[in-house]
């Protein structure tokens, strides 16, 4: 598989412990959903801003304790952006 991001583009990379948290099937798909809607608020937003409202969602609708739950978000700055490098 491969994948080719425009500038500005991201890509949303989770366990499944993410949606597992929530206890009920109908939970876990309104989870996703959520997390889902929030990944495509944010994506204007600085990364880590971008991920920590995400995590909040996570946070008011899912038990952490019942999973693991991980999630990495990737942005492509162009072909020859390096950033925090001091």
């Amino acid at each position: 598989m491969s994948l080719q991001l425009q500038p500005g583009e991201r890509i949303a990379l989770y366990t499944d412990g993410l949606f597992e948290a929530a206890e009920t099937q109908e939970d876990r798909q309104k989870l996703e959903h959520d997390v889902v809607e929030m990944l495509q608020i944010t994506s204007s937003l600085p990364l880590d801003e971008s991920v920590e409202r995400v995590m909040q969602v996570f946070d008011t609708k899912g038990d952490w304790h019942r999973d693991d739950a991980t999630i990495i978000l990737l942005e492509w700055q162009g072909e020859y952006a390096v950033t925090g490098l001091d």
